[in-house]
């Protein structure tokens, strides 16, 4: 030691006695600090150090109250899985069965009640055939109506002689067939047509009802000027024109 170290060490023994213990540093850089300096220069740096520790501590947890937490709320956020979808259950297929039957049943009842009031016009065929060795004659009527009345008569009428002593029969239905050709030539509503040769005669007729003057006809006396093969007038209904065909032996079908 030094001299200045003896004079400290001696001062130290007195004060501390025994307890104190020399300390001898082997480093070179402070062989030359006394060792009360070295001390207290230690503690000194030992609490500049601390300080300096709390100061980064410090430092470190006002960074970390200053970071937004929204992780944390991110983290919170309910996380939506892929739920497979269920498969339709028959409850679904009935109802929409249901449905469909229900909207049937409507559009037949709207259309029922149209038919009703508004009408769709319809046709009936009425025929009278016969077939025998020398002959064959048809007799056709197609009626065109809405619900009870008649809007239309087409008619045919045919004979065929197939034997020569049919032949003269074809003069006598041609007679009988042309008054009503002649009478009702010029009336509204009325129109036939002829066709004839010696085996055979045709007569087609046209009857539109609602061209017709029913004043006029009403006034025809049938016995003596008759207008039309089958009678008719303003009360000529559809169900009696053809309950009437009928009762002669007319088939009568919807056409």
């Amino acid at each position: 030691m030094h001299k200045k170290d003896d004079n400290l060490k001696d001062a130290l023994d007195e004060i501390f006695g025994d307890d104190f213990i020399e300390v001898d540093m082997d480093d070179k850089k402070e062989e030359n600090v006394p060792l009360i300096d070295r001390v207290i220069f230690t503690d000194y740096e030992l609490e500049d150090e601390k300080q300096e520790q709390l100061k980064r501590a410090n430092t470190s947890t006002d960074k970390i109250k200053k970071i937004p937490v929204w992780n944390e709320a991110k983290n919170n956020t309910p996380i939506t899985k892929n739920i497979p979808k269920k498969k339709p259950t028959k409850k679904i297929y009935k109802s929409f069965i249901l449905i469909v039957l229900i909207i049937t049943m409507i559009l037949i009842i709207s259309l029922s009640i149209y038919i009703t009031i508004f009408g769709i016009e319809k046709k009936e065929v009425c025929e009278l055939k016969a077939k025998d060795a020398g002959y064959n004659f048809s007799d056709t009527y197609i009626i065109a109506y809405k619900k009870n009345n008649i809007i239309k008569i087409k008619s045919s009428y045919e004979y065929n002689a197939t034997d020569s002593e049919f032949t003269e029969q074809v003069k006598i239905i041609k007679e009988s067939k042309l008054p009503v050709v002649i009478n009702s030539n010029g009336m509204s509503g009325f129109t036939y047509i002829v066709e004839e040769n010696d085996n055979s005669f045709k007569v087609n007729g046209y009857l539109d009802f609602e061209k017709m003057n029913f004043k006029e006809v009403d006034k025809q006396n049938y016995d003596l000027f008759p207008i039309a093969y089958e009678k008719i007038n303003s009360k000529t209904t559809y169900n009696n024109f053809i309950n009437k065909l009928k009762k002669q032996g007319y088939t009568c079908k919807n056409k």
